[in-house]
């Protein structure tokens, strides 16, 4: 009787796995506005409309469908966005995420963001290809003692030839939370020496104590930041030195009151 107990629970392991990559996270975002995260590549993380992402996951919690709601504050609204969304795709240790659109006479330029994992939550390294691109975008991804540690950004031509565009370093506190990303410019110029033109400085802070919900939305460039934390960040700011002129610029510091529900996650919406 024993041995027969002990084979009906361990089939299903031998049969599916028990990969760290399909336990669901405990907190799932619905929604989110983005004027709470911070995007990967850009300082701004706020449009000039409102707009807010809704998420659609499958069986084990994974997103499937990321659509875009638009706000309009002044009219005349553009209608384009209200119909647009990403669509995610899982096949063995990759992700495929490609923009759509729901209405017929939008049109959306076509491009595809393909992420090889490392392990769960982990990129290995990300390619963003455009249509309208003479090549594609290559992140290669760096961890230390399973914690990212850097990633380097190049740009890869139709020819074959690349070109190293950045360097990303990530700090984190003892606490396990994003405390900094260093971000080394590097020169576009093929006729010099490879040089670092700009150092940028991204500066995270007033953490609380909550779980951050974040964590399994990782893929999305504008949740990636916010994504590496144990709990969530209420300040962000950055500096810029620039090489050239050895001038050092702070940008306007972010802040964010967060509000939490019954179960104690805060919610990003405002």
């Amino acid at each position: 009787m024993t041995r027969k107990l002990f084979l009906i629970c361990i089939i299903p392991y031998l049969l599916f796995g028990c990969s760290k990559e399909d336990v669901a996270p405990v907190f799932l975002v619905e929604e989110y506005s983005p004027y709470f995260t911070v995007n990967m590549y850009e300082d701004a993380a706020i449009g000039n409309h409102p707009k807010v992402f809704t998420l659609k996951y499958d069986a084990r919690h994974k997103p499937l469908k990321r659509h875009w709601i638009v706000g309009c504050t002044f009219p005349p609204c553009p209608p384009a966005e209200g119909y647009m969304f990403d669509t995610v795709l899982y096949q063995n240790n990759t992700i495929r995420i490609l923009p759509r659109s729901s209405h017929p006479e939008v049109e959306v330029i076509e491009s595809e963001t393909l992420l090889k994992l490392a392990g769960a939550n982990q990129i290995e390294y990300r390619v963003f290809k455009l249509s309208t691109r003479n090549g594609h975008d290559s992140v290669r991804y760096h961890y230390s003692n399973a914690r990212l540690d850097s990633l380097s950004t190049y740009r890869v031509f139709v020819s074959g030839n690349s070109r190293k565009e950045n360097t990303k370093y990530f700090r984190f506190d003892a606490a396990g939370n994003l405390a900094e990303v260093e971000t080394r410019e590097y020169s576009k110029d093929s006729y010099t020496p490879k040089e670092i033109i700009q150092v940028k400085t991204e500066m995270f802070g007033g953490y609380d104590t909550a779980p951050n919900p974040f964590q399994a939305l990782f893929m999305f460039d504008d949740s990636f930041y916010r994504s590496l934390s144990k709990n969530n960040f209420t300040t962000y700011q950055v500096k810029i030195f620039e090489t050239y002129s050895n001038t050092t610029t702070y940008g306007n510091k972010r802040s964010w009151q967060l509000t939490y529900d019954t179960r104690g996650v805060p919610v990003f919406i405002w």
